[in-house]
């Protein structure tokens, strides 16, 4: 059982002659998620100003004693609440991979030594590395004498999938990849360290 799991882990690994093609495609994909994120931004800071001036118009109605005080509470608890959710949501978009060349490398360096990390590593390191790929856990199924997973980091999935195509040649491989990338911005990235969850 242990040995299939090794086996399992080596599907994740990149031939190191593809190393510097999927690096180059993990740059396209996190620009393209990025720029989708500047979009997001500018929204955000078209609704961020909409709320402010609704807070100042109801601030100046209120001074000149156009509504009550209770109508004024509720209006501008309101207003700033929504103002708040709107500044979390730019705070979010703000955030960037401050090397995103260190992280590429980082995500692809480990993917070659999965196996190695789960060998070498003690049960708390083995419990986060799973947890890791595989964030609702990971079966093994009797009747196909094999584990099943229910999701996998969608990372690390990319690389596997892309790590089953450089069999066939590295234009496939490419090809394959760029088809797949969208779903790597499908939800928030983590640094892919066997400490950290995704």
């Amino acid at each position: 059982m242990h040995d299939l799991y090794i086996e399992l882990l080596s599907t994740y690994q990149i031939p190191t002659e593809f190393i510097p093609v999927l690096s180059k495609v993990l740059h396209k994909v996190f620009d393209d998620f990025n720029s989708h994120k500047s979009t997001i931004r500018k929204d955000l800071k078209k609704r961020q100003s909409e709320i402010k001036n609704k807070i100042e118009k109801v601030q100046v109605r209120y001074g000149l004693g156009e509504i009550t005080d209770n109508v004024y509470q509720t209006t501008y608890r309101k207003l700033y609440k929504d103002l708040a959710e709107i500044e979390r949501g730019l705070e979010e978009s703000d955030k960037n991979l401050s090397n995103l060349q260190k992280y590429i490398d980082e995500a692809i360096a480990m993917s070659c030594k999965l196996g190695t990390l789960w060998e070498q590593g003690d049960f708390s390191s083995r419990q986060k590395l799973q947890n890791l790929l595989f964030p609702s856990g990971i079966y093994f199924d009797k009747n196909s004498d094999n584990y099943r997973t229910e999701t996998e980091n969608e990372v690390f999935k990319v690389f596997r999938l892309f790590s089953s195509n450089c069999k066939e040649g590295k234009e496939k491989a490419t090809s394959e990849f760029l088809r797949l990338s969208p779903k790597v911005g499908m939800r928030r990235l983590e640094r892919p360290t066997p400490t950290s969850r995704t």
